[in-house]
């Protein structure tokens, strides 16, 4: 099964998924789990709010995108901004981070330039 097949990596654009990805397979492998159960669970795996909620979930029914993500260090927020970045866009971006105000100021010192 090719990595794009795995919604969860979203064609590639998730680089980490992709990580999370191989080492979910490799620990089902070594467990002995039958190869079309592991492709069975990669394939139905998605970032939705039901099945992955605060992760990449992407809200839909209005009439603009929406995605919702827990970014709450640099590397989370350096990720949700890559990917926004990447998603084709009608209009202006408008990027919404709430998650920053219950954290130790220094993280904010480093995710707060990487929101502009």
């Amino acid at each position: 099964m090719p990595l794009h097949d795995i919604p969860a990596t979203m064609n590639g654009l998730l680089k980490f998924n992709e990580q999370n990805a191989l080492f979910a397979i490799a620990l089902a492998w070594v467990q002995g789990l039958p190869l079309e159960t592991i492709r069975h669970a990669m394939a139905g795996f998605h970032n939705s709010p039901e099945q992955s909620p605060g992760r990449y979930s992407f809200i839909d029914g209005l009439p603009f995108q929406v995605v919702v993500d827990y970014a709450h260090n640099p590397a989370g927020a350096g990720e949700l901004c890559a990917l926004v970045q990447q998603l084709p866009v009608a209009g202006q971006r408008i990027l919404l981070n709430l998650k920053l105000g219950n954290r130790h100021w220094q993280p904010f010192e480093e995710v707060a330039p990487l929101l502009k």
